[in-house]
This record gives C-alpha cells, sequence and structure tokens, in this order.
C-alpha cells in the first residue's frame, strides 16, 4: 500500500501485499539486536490460536509484561512458533523482523512495548473427512512454514516440520499451516481437499491443479494472458470489473461512496503489473524509478493524489468471481491495503490485473484531484 498526496507536499510509502517473505511490510523493526514480541489474550477468557514469523531468529520463550511459559507454545524451527493464549499472555525473543502472524482470535501484539496490527500469514488446510482411509503427504512453500489450529486442524506429533516443509497424514480429519510466500509442490498418496487462503482446492495427483488449455478461460493455456483492455472478455479484464465491483461494496459497507472508475489510472496500474513480472520484480517503485507516482505520469496521469495497492498470488480457480474475491480480501486482511480501500479521500481508481506462468498480479492506483 502506497499514497502520495501533492497538496500537502508529503510522500509516504509502505508495502504490505501478502506475497513471500520478502514482500511483507516491515511491522516492527529492531533498533537493537534483540526483541520480544508479545500475544497478548488477557482481554478474552477464549482460546486464541496464533503463528508468527520473523525474518531473523526466535531465540526463546520470554516472560516480558508476566508472559507465560507453558507446554501449549511450539518453535518449529528458527523464524515460526505457534500456539494459544487465553486470558493470559506469550511472548518470544527474536533477532530481525516480525513479518506476520495468524490467529483464530483478536490477541492484541506488541513489540518492545509498542502495539502492532500485524499482516496476516497465509493459510494451507489439508482435509481428509473419510475416516476409513489414511492419506500420507509432503507439502512446501517457498517461505516459512508453522503448524497451524486453523480450520478446526489437530496438532498432534503425527506432522514434522522442517523450515518451509511439512510432510505427515491426515484420516478423517485436518492438518493445517500457517506460511508466507506460495505453495510450491502437494504430493499425496490419494485424493485431498486442500484449502489455501480460504479457497478449496481439489487434489488429485498433481499440484497447482491444472486449467484448461483451449484459451477458453481468456488465457493462452501456458498461463500467460491473451486478453487484456483491448479484450473485456478476457480472463484479466473480467478480474478488473469484478475487483473494482467488490471493493466499492466494502466501501458501502463501511459508510463510504463508491468511487469511480478511471481508464487512465487503469491503464498504468495495467502496465505496473506487466512491468513487474517482465522486470521480475515485487515493488511499488519500479527499477529506475525515484517514487510510486512515476509510473502513473510515464502514462500521462495527472492527479494531485495518488494512491496504490500490489499483489500477487498462485491462480487456483479459473472463476472469476471467486479470484476477484480472494484479491479483495487479500487486501481487506492487510490494514495498510485497508487503510488505503476505506480512505473516504479517494474518488476514483483503476485496477490493472496481468496473468503469467500461473500467477496473477494485480496493481490498483487510487486517484483524487484527477
Amino acid at each position: 500500500m502506497t499514497r502520495n498526496d501533492y497538496t500537502r507536499r508529503t510522500f509516504v510509502r509502505t508495502t504490505t501485499a501478502l506475497t513471500g517473505l520478502a514482500g511483507f511490510s516491515s511491522l516492527a523493526a529492531a533498533d537493537h539486536d534483540e526483541s520480544v514480541v508479545v500475544v497478548d489474550g488477557t482481554e478474552s477468557d477464549d482460546i486464541q490460536w496464533y503463528n508468527l514469523a520473523v525474518t531473523g531468529e526466535l531465540t526463546g520463550k520470554s516472560t516480558a509484561e508476566g508472559a507465560s511459559r507453558n507446554d501449549s507454545d511450539w518453535l518449529e524451527s528458527t523464524a515460526v512458533a505457534g500456539g494459544y493464549v487465553r486470558g493470559g499472555k506469550d511472548a518470544y525473543t527474536f533477532t530481525g523482523e516480525l513479518v506476520g502472524l495468524w490467529s483464530d482470535g483478536d490477541p492484541d501484539v506488541s513489540v518492545d512495548g509498542s502495539r502492532i496490527d500485524p499482516d496476516p500469514l497465509r493459510m494451507v488446510s489439508i482435509q481428509k473427512d473419510d475416516a476409513a482411509s489414511r492419506v500420507d503427504y509432503e507439502l512446501s512453500v517457498s517461505g516459512l512454514l508453522s503448524s497451524s489450529a486453523a480450520n478446526g486442524a489437530s496438532i498432534d506429533g503425527g506432522d514434522r516440520v522442517a523450515g518451509g516443509r511439512a510432510r505427515g497424514d491426515v484420516k478423517g480429519g485436518t492438518d493445517s499451516y500457517a506460511f508466507s510466500g506460495d505453495v510450491e509442490d502437494l504430493n499425496a498418496d490419494g485424493g485431498l481437499t486442500v484449502v489455501v487462503d480460504g479457497e478449496t482446492v481439489g487434489y488429485e495427483g498433481e499440484w497447482p491443479p491444472q486449467s484448461s488449455d483451449d484459451g477458453s478461460d481468456g488465457s493462452s493455456g501456458d498461463g500467460s494472458e491473451t486478453g487484456g483492455s483491448d479484450d473485456p472478455d478476457s480472463f484479466a479484464a473480467q478480474v478488473e470489473r469484478r475487483v473494482h465491483e467488490k471493493v466499492n461494496a466494502r466501501r458501502r459497507a463501511n459508510g463510504l461512496s463508491d468511487l469511480g472508475y478511471d481508464a487512465d489510472l487503469a491503464a498504468a496500474a495495467r502496465a505496473h503489473s506487466q512491468d513487474m513480472i517482465d522486470r521480475d520484480f515485487f515493488s511499488h517503485v519500479a527499477p529506475g524509478d525515484s517514487s510510486f507516482a512515476d509510473h502513473y505520469e510515464d502514462e500521462g496521469v495527472s492527479c494531485s493524489g495518488l494512491g496504490e495497492n500490489i499483489l500477487y498470488r498462485s491462480l487456483r480457480s479459473e472463476d472469476v468471481d471467486a479470484v476477484a474475491e480472494n484479491v479483495v480480501t487479500q487486501w481487506m486482511n492487510s490494514a495498510g491495503h485497508r487503510e488505503n480501500i476505506l480512505d473516504d479521500g479517494w474518488l476514483v481508481e483503476g485496477i490493472g490485473a496481468v496473468v503469467s506462468d500461473g500467477r496473477i498480479y494485480v496493481t490498483q492506483g487510487f486517484g483524487s484531484g484527477c
């Protein structure tokens, strides 16, 4: 998420899209060698499960701010941890930065005494409803991985996690993992139901699930977009329209007026998504530019205020509505992106989506005074 308000001559840039580890926002930079993160569940007597990840190392449990040390928490690698709080606190010492946290509740989170609003870790659940047969699986992600209690999952000694890989089995139940990056591979000896970030995907022997190769979905069959702004029926163009509609639905639900749609902003946003693919980077600021506003100015966009959200994610579905919903939900689950979407100072937006090699890149440009 980033914003440029020329009328006040200020510039604020924060990258908060959910991607691999390098794409998470720097939520709490340590100004010394070791920091303390506290997960505070004292406001509720309910069990609140959580997972967290850091860029450096988790160096141990802590009793900071009266936190407890008990067997309900686990460190599955040097960079990820999980557990639950129930009317109390858990704390960990760590190096680097806190880059993400998942919880099924709403605990307060602080680093070195300062309360923060972490970006959510992604979630994958592996399900086998049939209790008559067991399925063994191996899972790998491009970032970090931690066992989770999400979606009613069990946490037991039958699952093994090492870095970005997990091995386990399911039989009439669910295994879940919080993770950063993308699901790279899944191998199993039977059929499974897999849920990634709330999207249900079937597994029948290959990952990722293969889409049709006849181009009927608006793509070329090899994952590259054949449509675009000149083809209103292309898959990407349909996603753009549905994202815009869903963004306005979120704004109306929060008592805000709809955003208009600006074709020039959309063209600049689409060009930025394509540029990220062509030059293999993920950032608001393109290589060689001094600010994110440069790629809008290059496309002839003139606004007194500009803002931007970006993301990329694996394309797990050919359903336009499902893909658009996942995009908007991902943004709304991130504090910075949500703030942009619900900013009543914006008057228009433009959406630019491009599909390439099984991934979708989306840039959302906001404008006022255009």
